[in-house]
């Protein structure tokens, strides 16, 4: 009986880790980093993974975005979409996704839809595709695939993939035929680009006589359960890198505390955190809690 027990122990505390380091679930938070070059200044946007709710038989989890403007001043936190994760690929509601990119000007008449669909259901990410496999339709004026891959250790030691997205111009001769688009990283999402988390394949094509004046958009920082899981890479004295700004900004409003090891910028939302719940399946919990194993403050707590 008393190994049964030690064996118990041991296996509810390993789907305790499961769950603390399981992608896209409450307490996930994404900081995007936008240099301005003819200003010379850093903008940030911050999304963040709340609570569930259920739609059409499935558990999503609120996004809410924030974003800090050129002068420090932070804008209203304001609910943004719902996604949910399974077997590394995102989902988001069809009717939510398009009501979403509509009220934020976002078209795809032009170039076609560029997602997959599964019922009523857009794929936003498929972190399992493999090089030469396509992102949504392969029939589009633009299409996508998976042109490269590179491993990559992430800041909590786990092994992830780097996924190169090329871009192809099947109807537009005047453009590069192919060229490398985005880049996104397996249980995180994108790593650059104008659409950012939603949006990263949002098909804006820029005239080279008029370049946009916002020349990045990284993600500078991603965080899961109050744990850094990525940073945006240093610099690497490479001369042929320095245009690049995305050298880890340490300076994020959000996150700088996990980019630096310092994380009091997070002690009033961690104090917040103190009496939250969640189930063995990552979800927070309200109200009077059923018998059965929780996770609280990251250690599991057994309600009689």
């Amino acid at each position: 009986m008393k190994y049964l027990l030690i064996t118990l122990s041991a296996v509810l505390l390993a789907v305790a880790g499961n769950v603390s380091a399981r992608p896209f679930t409450t307490g996930c938070k994404w900081s995007y980093a936008h240099w301005d070059d003819c200003h010379e200044t850093h903008t940030f946007s911050l999304f963040e993974l709340d609570e569930p709710y259920e739609l059409n038989g499935n558990t999503y989890y609120k996004l809410y975005r924030t974003n800090i403007d050129e002068k420090g001043n932070r804008g209203e936190r304001q609910y943004i979409i719902g996604l949910r994760e399974k077997d590394g690929i995102v989902y988001a509601s069809h009717d939510e996704y398009m009501e979403m990119s509509e009220s934020n000007g976002f078209e795809y008449d032009i170039y076609g839809f560029p997602y997959s669909m599964a019922d009523n259901e857009i794929i936003l990410y498929d972190f399992n595709l493999n090089v030469g496999e396509f992102i949504g339709s392969p029939d589009n004026e633009i299409t996508y695939f998976i042109s490269g891959i590179q491993p990559v250790t992430l800041e909590n030691g786990k092994e992830e993939r780097i996924l190169d997205v090329t871009a192809r111009m099947n109807q537009h001769p005047s453009y590069k035929p192919e060229f490398l688009y985005r880049n996104m990283i397996s249980g995180i999402g994108s790593l650059y680009g104008e659409g950012l988390l939603l949006h990263y394949l949002d098909a804006y094509i820029y005239s080279p006589s008029l370049p946009p004046c916002e020349t990045e958009h990284f993600l500078n920082a991603y965080v899961e359960d109050d744990r850094l899981v990525y940073k945006a890479p240093s610099y690497t004295g490479d001369p042929a890198e320095e245009h690049l700004s995305h050298t880890t900004y340490k300076d994020d409003p959000f996150l700088g505390g996990f980019v630096t090891g310092i994380k009091s910028v997070t002690a009033e939302s961690n104090k917040a955190d103190e009496d939250v719940f969640h189930d063995l399946s990552g979800r927070k919990m309200t109200g009077t809690l059923k018998p059965g194993v929780y996770i609280h403050n990251r250690k599991k707590i057994v309600v009689k």
